[in-house]
């Protein structure tokens, strides 16, 4: 049994800026690192909270191999191989994306999310990010550290594959109910989780709302705005509505000309990017086009506007 996995880390959210990445080989219980490197992603903007974050600087990637040079090293390594990310969408549209920008010949591969894995495998964490993931399972973590966010990523599918005690990466996604994605054919497919059906009826957005309190927060970016939840989240989404409502937004159910911000799951907020959009976001782009005052915002960046709530 063999797979790869893959982090990047950028310097910017809003413009195709990766300053570093690793890719590890787990092959019937042992990792090999196969490319780690800073990336000199040109003359992009070092956002200071990513900075804070990774400590990559402009100064550190100047000596860097440029993006494209990675980028062809990167599809070498990858070509018709299983590859794992954590927030999955992100770190392969940061392959598709920049090979399409520079004109490089995208091999085929197949891919899965190890956020979404672990969301199936250990029920009740508060969220499913990778550090605390991490820390439920005892892995060594120094987060947004490509090389150590990569080898995490790895540990958890193990653990994953060792609690259902099973061999096969493929018996594992059958397990969780996850189907993987793939590029083939110069055609991309997302990876998705299946539905999984439960006896009770599943409650709607609306009904998601009805008992959940407002707390004004004036000192909160969220106060008073309208705010939408798409895609699948490391949280519930009930639990989703009530941190924002505890920062003063109001939760709705679905996007209209009153919406302020539309959060999309991080996978999900990925596979936007390449162009895979729920009708939420269809409806979210075109009343930005028109000039509402609304912003599609992944996960990560909604915790962060909660974190003084």
């Amino acid at each position: 049994m063999e797979f790869l996995t893959i982090d990047f880390e950028t310097a910017s959210r809003y413009e195709y800026s990766p300053c570093s990445v690793s890719i590890y080989s787990f092959n019937n219980g042992k990792k090999e690192q196969l490319l780690s490197t800073l990336i000199n992603p040109g003359d992009v903007y070092f956002e200071p909270k990513l900075v804070k974050l990774h400590g990559i600087t402009q100064d550190s990637v100047k000596n860097a191999p440029k993006i494209q040079d990675v980028l062809k090293d990167i599809c070498n390594i990858i070509s018709n191989k299983f590859i794992f990310a954590h927030n999955a969408g992100f770190d392969i549209s940061q392959i598709i994306h920049g090979c399409n920008i520079y004109d490089i010949k995208i091999p085929d591969f197949q891919y899965a999310d190890s956020l979404m894995i672990a969301k199936r495998t250990w029920k009740g964490l508060i969220n499913y990010k990778l550090d605390t993931v991490s820390e439920h399972l005892n892995i060594s973590l120094n987060h947004h550290n490509a090389n150590s966010d990569a080898i995490a990523c790895g540990e958890i599918i193990i653990n994953a594959i060792n609690f259902y005690e099973i061999t096969s990466i493929y018996d594992l996604l059958a397990i969780v109910k996850y189907n993987y994605g793939y590029y083939k054919n110069e055609n991309f497919y997302s990876a998705h989780s299946q539905r999984i059906y439960k006896h009770k009826p599943s409650k709607t957005d609306y009904d998601r709302i009805k008992d959940i309190q407002i707390t004004p927060n004036i000192n909160s970016l969220l106060n008073e705005k309208n705010i939408v939840f798409t895609g699948a989240l490391s949280i519930t989404r009930q639990e989703a509505m009530k941190l924002a409502a505890s920062c003063g937004a109001i939760p709705a159910p679905s996007v209209t000309k009153s919406t302020n911000y539309l959060v999309v799951g991080n996978d999900d907020y990925g596979n936007f990017k390449l162009g895979n959009k729920s009708n939420k976001m269809i409806k979210a782009e075109k009343l930005i086009a028109d000039g509402q005052d609304l912003e599609m915002i992944d996960e990560d960046t909604f915790f962060e506007l909660t974190q003084n709530c």
